[in-house]
């Protein structure tokens, strides 16, 4: 059965609990017995639920997808990680912030949109920072994208005061450093936000390009980013 259709029954089962109970509710007003009234509202009301017992499941099931959803503000500054698959987002998530997301050696460990933070000393008040880490993209057409590359691309139009794009340089991602850098600028073109370039594993391959170099196994480079971020951030 299609979704609009149970949507409908649902509906119709709402407004059909609501007039039950509005005229049990006014009979009540009119007379004595109200036990007997209460128990028979009860049961037509129960009815009506069995009977549409079915099309709750969906309101159920929508609920617990729904609370898995990460929690984003939009009145928080947010720092959004994006580049390839495996390249070491999920790394820079976990220094950068309280996320603990999977780390694995292999592509599309992030399947979904994670999301951690972290506070930024301004006086005498703290500041909340969210950092999101965007699954992985490809260098593709938009037709070719799938939804975990769609998920990816909203985070970086919709969340994004800072964009952190990420490059394996030694190709152990798998993918080549020129595909890496067409993506960079295919979102260069789609962004207005600042956007800090940063090669990671420099601590088995240092390049000659411009970007930052770190390294999320040992740590080094991260402060300079941080230092990046804050000047972003305007702190």
């Amino acid at each position: 059965m299609k979704h609009s259709v149970k949507q409908k029954r649902l509906r119709k089962g709402t407004k059909r609990c609501n007039s039950i109970a509005k005229k049990g509710i006014s009979k009540v007003k009119r007379e004595d017995d109200y036990k007997e009234i209460i128990s028979q509202v009860y049961g037509r009301i129960s009815s009506l639920l069995y009977e549409i017992d079915e099309h709750l499941q969906i309101l159920k099931e929508a609920r617990k997808k729904i609370n898995k959803l990460p929690e984003i503000s939009l009145e928080e500054p947010a720092v959004v990680i994006a580049g390839y698959p495996n390249v070491g987002k999920s790394s820079l998530l976990k220094i950068l912030s309280s996320a603990k997301p999977k780390i694995a050696p292999y592509p599309f460990t992030t399947t979904g949109i994670i999301v951690g933070h972290f506070f930024i000393k301004k006086r005498h008040e703290e500041i909340k920072v969210q950092v999101i880490e965007a699954p992985g993209l490809l260098d593709r057409p938009p037709s070719k994208k799938n939804a975990v590359e769609r998920q990816a691309i909203a985070a970086l139009r919709y969340l994004a005061n800072v964009v952190i794009f990420v490059i394996d340089p030694t190709f152990y991602c798998g993918y080549p450093r020129e595909s890496q850098e067409n993506l960079l600028k295919e979102i260069k073109k789609e962004l207005d936000c600042p956007i800090i370039v940063v090669e990671n594993k420099k601590d088995i391959y240092i390049s000659d390009s411009p970007f930052k170099k770190i390294s999320c196994k040992t740590g080094d480079g991260i402060d300079e980013v941080k230092e990046e971020i804050y000047k972003h951030l305007g702190f």
